[in-house]
């Protein structure tokens, strides 16, 4: 219902035969993946304020208890669970900002018995959690947040009105949301699963839209402090285009200039078995199309984080003989495959945070035989990724 099962409803609509989430498969060598020694819970989420502080969210996904907050905190050893107040019967969180190592909101979606779902956000001070009311419209729910500044932040989603899924942002100044009012893409379908922002007049944000033929095509648009505007993008396939990740590189000595800013998703053409992954390059005039490797069958880039102008990492899944989660690194002129620490399992690396351009944090699910899903997390450190578990 929220980020994590919204995203894979699109994605298990478009791949009917090959979703995101390849099928559950028996774990490799690698099982022990936890990052807190949790299952039943999916992370779609995740902010590093450095790289000994990272905070990931999500939500539980076991039948007797489905939709709950989840967070856990990475204190550069190892995770802990982190209790999170669900304000509904059903509840999710989809994504998460740090400013500080004691300062991130998390946004997400709730639903109560007795009324419609709504856009979720709270404020996590290191030990405490705060709801921040929302007044956005019903049947809605934030996919992501970024923050230019600690008082300065913007989530997107959408919401359903008149019978169709439009877009949604909103506004942070410290002290209380306002809506700002999306570009109108006068489709029947469009959604926001993205946002980087550089400073309150300076965001980019990115999802899908709809044909008048019923393709999903991606969508970009760009707020100014003023308005949002769309901006053309690539769509190369035929039945589906998706753009789940944006992040910019601020230039050098600029606070809000980005230097520049890469999207990542996946694309599916009729009669394909896989997608493919797509990215684009925002070169500040335009979107130029990139290349990201396609790692053997296929795949999906899900989440982007750019620490520098020629050090971006993108996260995603794959269906490789291997299957599992998939990473690519973008130095500026090509994508390179940077194998994942658990080859062998099955499932996804959903979000990422690179505060340093040699140290990322990833995190997702794993899938292990017919059980549940299991918490996933992994640390980059400039020459391999590994595992990072509870002791």
């Amino acid at each position: 219902m929220f980020r994590r099962l919204s995203m894979m409803g699109i994605v298990v609509a478009g791949l009917a035969a090959a979703p995101v989430i390849p099928a559950a498969a028996a774990a490799g060598p690698q099982g022990k993946i936890a990052p807190a020694g949790q299952a039943d819970i999916s992370l779609s989420g995740v902010s590093c304020a450095d790289p000994a502080h990272c905070l990931a969210v999500g939500q539980r996904t076991a039948a007797t208890d489905p939709g709950s907050d989840v967070a856990q905190a990475w204190n550069g050893r190892s995770w802990r669970m982190v209790s999170v107040p669900s304000p509904g019967v059903l509840a999710g969180l989809g994504g998460v900002a740090c400013t500080a190592p004691a300062a991130c909101i998390a946004v997400g979606g709730y639903a109560t018995a007795a009324g419609p779902a709504r856009a979720l956000a709270m404020s996590w001070d290191g030990s405490d959690w705060a709801v921040l009311p929302v007044p956005g419209p019903d049947n809605s729910e934030f996919r992501a947040i970024s923050c230019g500044a600690p008082r300065s932040c913007v989530a997107v989603g959408d919401f359903l009105g008149t019978g169709r899924r439009t877009t949604l942002a909103e506004a942070w100044n410290g002290t209380r949301w306002r809506v700002l009012s999306a570009a109108n893409t006068h489709s029947a379908d469009s959604v926001l699963d993205a946002v980087w922002c550089g400073g309150p007049s300076s965001c980019l944000g990115v999802g899908t839209t709809r044909s008048p033929a019923d393709i999903t095509l991606t969508l970009a648009e760009r707020w100014n402090g003023t308005r949002w505007t769309i901006d053309a993008t690539a769509s190369p396939g035929n039945e589906l285009n998706v753009l789940s990740g944006v992040s910019c590189a601020p230039a050098p000595g600029a606070r809000t200039r980005a230097a520049i800013c890469v999207a990542g998703g996946y694309y599916l053409n009729r009669g394909q078995a896989f997608a493919a992954p797509l990215a684009d390059k925002w070169t500040g005039a335009r979107w130029v199309p990139l290349k990201p490797r396609d790692p053997g069958r296929g795949g999906s880039l899900l989440s982007v984080s750019c620490a520098s102008p020629s050090g971006c990492m993108s996260v995603g899944g794959q269906f490789s003989s291997s299957g599992g989660p998939l990473a690519e690194a973008w130095n500026g002129t090509a994508w390179r495959v940077v194998p994942t620490a658990n080859l062998g399992s099955r499932g996804n690396l959903v979000a990422i945070s690179c505060p340093r351009p040699s140290r990322c944090m990833a995190a997702g699910e794993e899938f292990t035989g017919s059980g549940p899903a299991r918490p996933l997390a992994e640390q980059w450190d400039g020459v391999r990724w590994r595992v990072t578990a509870a002791r």
